[in-house]
Parts: C-alpha cells; structure tokens; sequence
C-alpha cells in the first residue's frame, strides 16, 4: 500500500505544471455554451431543460423570440416598424410615444418651433375652424395635411410641410402628419405620462409653458393653436412662431 502512495505521488510530481492545471482548474462550459439560451417564457407550452449550473437558462427546440409585440399602450415606445415591445429589441429603431391607444398614434419624440404658413393664404379645401367646433371640424389631420401640403408646396420650413417630409425612422414621407386640434387634446391630456416617456427616452419633454400648431384653419390669415397646460385652444396669426409635435398613426 505505501508503495502504490509513493508511485502515485511521484506519477503527480512529474506532471508539468501546466498539465496539472489543466486537470485541476479546467474552467467548466457556461448554459449558453452548452445550449441552455433561452428563458422559460421563450419555451412556453414545449418540452424544455434546464441548465444544471442555472435553472433560470433552458433549452427547447423553437424559442420564442425576446421580441414578442405587445399592445401599445399610452406613454409606450413606438418602433420603426409601428409596433411596440416589452423588451428594448436590439434590432429597432424608437420613433414615437404613444398618445393615442384608441386612435393608434404616437408622438414624435422631438418638436420644433416653426410658422404654420409663411403667407396667409386660404386653404380652400379646409373649412374655418373655431375654439367651440374643432371636435367635429376636420379633425383628420393627416387628412388636413396633405390639404395644406398641396396648397403651400411641400417645403419644410412650414409646420404642415415639415411633418409631411418627416422620415424619422424610415417611415415614408408622408406617414408623419401635423395633428389637428382635436388630436392634439389627447395630448395634453396625457402630457405628464408623455413627458414622463420622453425624458426617460432622453429626449424632448412637451413644453407645457407653451402652445402647438394644429392642422386646423382658423380664417385666411390664422390658424388654431393647443395650449399643454390646460387644453386652451384659440387661432393666431399664421406666422406665428409655435411648437410643431408632428404624429404617426400606426
């Protein structure tokens, strides 16, 4: 017996030093090396196995992508292909906020300060709009844009003009719209989940101290105006400089 402890030992002496690290402090394969990549809700209703090291990591033969859509709900984040997520997916670009679940629009995540027209000319396919009728008159206001667009040219130095020929995201010139007064009260409705939204994105809060063009004439020469701090609506002068929140619909 002393004998074979003696042999033993000498076998270990004679190992180089770096053999015997390698049996000794081999570094063990991690789940996903071993193929344990998934979470349980991506291997929903399979057959799934969970990795020996780290239950939290299994193993199924269909994951489910991490980047299931999900209901779009006010103050969520809009992707560039108008859908929202649970997860931050890796692959998308962040377009909008969420400020309409009923209607399905999203704001733009910055605004800009520009006239709504650079003359007063009459939009003759837009009827006159006024603080007490702007829920029921033209109140598309993609509608109104393009209206607006095909009377003042599609230049972007205009409020109508300059969402017209938004393409953040990769979206089609055209999908961006400036918001009629009636789309733009939900807006200020739910301005503090908005902003609460975008400051968290690291963009642009709603200026609540301030006012927003609306795509809604008000005469020849002005134009209604969406206060973010109560709701107030009221026409001035078309060139006028206020705050454009261009939206999508999705």
């Amino acid at each position: 017996m002393r004998k074979y402890l003696l042999l033993t030992g000498a076998a270990l002496i004679g190992l180089s030093g770096s053999a015997y690290a390698a049996i000794n402090c081999a570094v063990p394969p991690t789940c996903d090396e071993l193929g344990y990549a998934y979470t349980a809700d991506q291997c929903e209703d399979q057959a799934m196995l969970k990795c020996p090291s780290d239950i939290t990591k299994v193993f199924c033969r269909t994951p489910k992508s991490l980047y299931i859509p999900v209901t779009c709900t006010v103050g969520a984040i809009l992707y560039d292909d108008l859908k929202c997520y649970d997860n931050i997916p890796s692959d998308k670009t962040a377009i909008g906020i969420v400020s309409d679940a009923s209607k399905k629009q999203a704001i733009a995540l910055n605004d800009i300060k520009l006239k709504w027209s650079n003359k007063t000319t009459d939009i003759t396919a837009l009827s006159n709009c006024t603080s007490s009728n702007y829920t029921t008159c033209n109140i598309n206001g993609k509608d109104n844009t393009k209206k607006i667009v095909s009377a003042l040219g599609t230049g972007s130095d205009y409020a109508a003009g300059y969402c017209y020929n938004k393409t953040d995201g990769g979206v089609a010139k055209g999908t961006w719209f400036l918001p009629s007064a009636s789309e733009l009260h939900p807006i200020n409705d739910n301005k503090f989940i908005l902003s609460s939204s975008l400051k968290a994105a690291g963009r642009q809060e709603l200026s609540r101290d301030d006012y927003y063009w609306s795509s809604n004439e008000n005469a020849s020469n002005s134009a209604l105006i969406v206060e973010m701090d109560g709701g107030y609506t009221t026409g001035i002068d078309k060139t006028s400089s206020r705050y454009v929140r261009c939206i999508i619909a999705y």
